[in-house]
């Protein structure tokens, strides 16, 4: 998947966790260390899982070599790949 059609997801936690925070600072006795861990933990979790979302497409015509046989070979690939982030 595109990160672009991530994009909304991702503007979307971010506002979700600035939300969280702006609540959890109007009480009585709130305290802006536990607040600004709150929201750090919330980007974080918002960031990661829109990177993680991307797809990764490797082109045909990559380089490769094997070793480790009697005799090594060297060729190249024929197919898109595809891959996730983990």
């Amino acid at each position: 998947m595109s990160l672009e059609s991530s994009k909304p997801t991702l503007e979307q936690a971010i506002k979700n966790a600035f939300e969280s925070v702006k609540e959890q600072g109007t009480k009585d006795g709130a305290k802006p260390d536990t607040i600004i861990q709150k929201l750090a933990e919330e980007l974080a979790s918002a960031i990661h899982e829109y990177t993680i979302s991307a797809v990764v497409t490797v082109e045909p015509g990559q380089s490769v070599t094997t070793a480790g046989t009697p005799s090594s070979q060297q060729g190249s690939t024929t197919t898109p790949g595809a891959g996730s982030l983990s």
